[in-house]
């Protein structure tokens, strides 16, 4: 068995955590967020251990390479990741009913 790889949450994808966070704080409590935040956990870990998981969903549409998807059971979540030889960069994680070419075409939000 090989040992897993690193997870890298680049910045988007901190930021879709933390607004779903707020979201899930603010409409059903602290413990519902961290049930949220478990799930995350243990699905990084899963993808750390088996990078080539997930389908390659939208990878061609966005120009993105070896991107793959994999659904945040059971929330509607979905997140996008990239498989690098030594780590596994998290790009997005966006709510499974929104426009994924749309988001990743947004621009990154300001810090002003």
């Amino acid at each position: 068995m090989t040992a897993p790889l690193p997870i890298v949450v680049l910045p988007r994808a901190g930021q879709d955590i933390a607004d779903a966070a707020d979201r899930y704080v603010d409409e059903a409590g602290d413990a519902v967020a961290q049930r949220f935040a478990d799930a995350l956990g243990q699905a990084f870990d899963l993808l750390a251990r088996n990078p080539g998981i997930g389908p390659l969903r939208h990878a061609s549409l966005l120009a993105l390479p070896g991107m793959r998807c994999w659904p945040l059971r059971p929330w509607p979540q979905l997140i996008f990741y990239v498989a690098r030889e030594r780590r596994v960069d998290i790009v997005r994680v966006l709510h499974g009913a929104r426009d994924v070419p749309a988001a990743f075409a947004e621009p990154p939000p300001s810090d002003a």
